[in-house]
């Protein structure tokens, strides 16, 4: 207990007596030794345990800070508003940034990025004839047999007109295998895809996109088994797929699926193929893939007269990207939480600053 008097009498009884005279202390003794109370000697009952004494500052802390918020309750209102805001604001943008990366890397996934395209010639666009029947339909059964391949499809296509009763409408004819669907991870609404016989044998029969079915039967409720004409070969409708949109967007081609050997031997007469697609396996790295496909069709041709194009180019591109915006978006936040501590500083420094006379004061009685 501190006593702040003028009377020597009462100051006596003090164990410990500061003079003060104008604001300067004249006369500052030491404290005297405690005396032994009742056998225990005083610095014996001080050797409590760090933690004890810890524990105690650490109540008696928590005590004054609780009273202090009580006592200014809109400083303290305001104070954690700041803090909240900003703390929620970095959790919401990070949250948000990654759930919009998922959504987008899962579309672009939807488009099939596991797969390798590979094309005749040196690059897109080179139309010379020596490269243009570099793909054969062996080179696709060796590709079929490597281990980490989980499916491939050949591809020769041309514009025809397809024609069912007095409609007649433009298609792209895609000549490919069964595991096309699987390969771009194509569903169907209706039917289903051509089997190995059907491709042995040059089978008539097509698969539609939804949009031709739509041009060709809008009145029909089931379209499989009906006959149209491609070009001028009757062709059985055997399924309806539901086509997935490209990364270069939707074509307005309305497109339709025949066995590659049908389009090859019956339309087009030509035994080469315009392009193969390969569908990786999961878990294998799709850049290992496409090396190790390189190889093996460079040493069947003898030389490189082919390309190709890996789709997980544009996965990792995207995510990339993602990660920029993601990363920028965090740091909006930061800023916005950083602006809030220093509305807190603020009002900390204020709350100090209005004490800072009542502090002087206590520290001059000691």
């Amino acid at each position: 207990m501190i006593i702040v008097t003028h009377d020597p009498l009462i100051a006596a009884q003090a164990e410990r007596i500061i003079e003060i005279h104008d604001g300067k202390i004249v006369h500052n003794p030491p404290a005297q030794e405690k005396k032994r109370e009742q056998g225990v000697d005083a610095a014996v009952v001080n050797t409590a345990p760090g933690w004890r004494q810890f524990a105690s500052s650490f109540r008696e802390a928590l005590s004054m800070a609780w009273l202090a918020m009580a006592a200014n309750k809109m400083r303290t209102l305001l104070t954690m508003l700041g803090i909240i805001i900003g703390i929620a604001s970095v959790v919401s943008i990070v949250v948000v940034g990654d759930a919009a990366k998922q959504m987008v890397l899962a579309d672009i996934r939807a488009m099939g990025t596991n797969t390798i395209d590979i094309h005749p010639g040196k690059d897109f666009g080179d139309d010379n004839p020596q490269y243009r029947q570099a793909l054969k339909y062996d080179d696709l059964v060796a590709i079929q047999k490597q281990p980490w391949v989980n499916s491939a499809t050949p591809s020769v296509s041309k514009s025809l007109r397809l024609r069912y009763g007095n409609i007649d409408i433009a298609v792209n004819a895609n000549g490919v295998s069964g595991d096309y669907f699987n390969v771009y991870g194509m569903s169907f609404r209706e039917g289903n895809t051509f089997n190995a016989v059907q491709q042995q044998d040059r089978a008539q029969v097509v698969v539609l996109d939804a949009n031709t079915r739509r041009q060709l039967f809008p009145n029909k409720a089931n379209v499989v088994g009906e006959v149209v004409l491609a070009g001028n070969m009757p062709v059985i409708v055997i399924g309806v797929a539901e086509e997935k949109p490209s990364m270069y967007g939707n074509s307005n081609l309305l497109q339709v699926w025949l066995p590659y050997s049908t389009m090859s031997d019956r339309i087009m007469g030509q035994s080469w193929l315009n392009s193969i697609t390969v569908r990786v396996k999961d878990g294998v790295d799709s850049d290992q893939a496409e090396q190790q496909l390189t190889r093996l069709l460079t040493l069947r041709h003898g030389k490189k007269d082919f390309f190709t194009w890996n789709m997980d180019s544009v996965l990792k591109t995207a995510e990339k990207t993602t990660y920029t915006l993601q990363l920028f978006l965090t740091l909006v936040a930061v800023i916005s939480l950083v602006v809030g501590g220093i509305g807190v500083m603020n009002i900390m420094l204020v709350s100090v600053t209005e004490r800072t006379r009542e502090i002087g004061i206590r520290m001059a009685v000691g």
